[in-house]
């Protein structure tokens, strides 16, 4: 059973703040030798397609698929939120001064992403802990 019927999606997305609706369709770049089928982001553990028709309407706004970046989240929440956001960068930091930063934010409400678009490889590699190259991820919790 489809829920959308015409296959198109409007999504609502910032521009400086600005609300824009993008409209898309359900016709999405595959790739055979990826794992999901789909060039870029997959389905969800559902099987639904919410993420990728959001990073589809994400570069109809910027262009094209190219001039989205994995790992830089800021841009993505923004489009997203209209809010704003900044970046830190955790090589400039102490571990206890990053740990008591991620610490307030999260106690303070705020949204939090982490990225790791510094690395070898792509997407599909992952370091000796199994943190994927070029990946988004939100921060949940510190534990």
């Amino acid at each position: 059973m489809d829920l959308n019927k015409a296959d198109v999606y409007a999504v609502n997305m910032y521009i400086m703040g600005i609300p824009v609706t993008v409209t898309v369709d359900d016709y999405l770049p595959f790739w055979s030798a990826s794992e999901h089928g789909l060039t870029y982001a997959g389905p969800s553990p559902d099987k639904s397609l919410w993420m990728p028709i959001l990073e589809k309407a994400a570069a109809k706004l910027y262009g094209n698929y190219e001039m989205l970046s994995g790992g830089w989240m800021g841009p993505a929440v923004q489009a997203l939120t209209g809010a704003p956001y900044y970046d830190t960068v955790h090589s400039e930091m102490s571990v206890s001064d990053l740990w008591e930063k991620i610490d307030k934010a999260l106690a303070d409400g705020w949204m939090m992403t982490a990225g790791t678009h510094v690395g070898t490889g792509s997407d599909q590699d992952s370091n000796d802990v199994g943190i994927a190259y070029r990946h988004a991820y939100t921060i949940l919790e510190t534990k």
